[in-house]
């Protein structure tokens, strides 16, 4: 997903939560605003765990240290084209 996106909506889920949490304490516990007010703060939490668990699936793989490149190899060349030099005796005909 585009990085952007997820922030926009981390975004509002972190206000929809704080506005939340903001709110509760004046609420009377026996009124239906206080029901309201903390199904709104499940509803964020699970809203951030969700888009956690979408910025975890959709960003790239980071490579182990145990990797190995697929099909590339050491040619012995230097960028620059000419041949990396040898030790002396090696690559010798006889």
């Amino acid at each position: 997903m585009d990085p952007q996106l997820l922030r926009g909506q981390f975004a509002l889920a972190l206000f929809i939560l704080l506005l939340a949490l903001v709110i509760l304490p004046f609420q009377d516990p026996r009124s239906g605003g206080f029901v309201v007010t903390v199904l709104a703060v499940i509803v964020a939490l699970v809203f951030i765990a969700a888009i956690a668990l979408l910025a975890r699936w959709s960003a790239p793989r980071v490579p182990n240290a145990d990797d190995k490149p697929a099909g590339t190899g050491y040619n012995g060349r230097r960028p620059g084209g000419r041949r990396a030099p040898r030790a002396p005796g090696e690559g010798e005909r006889r």
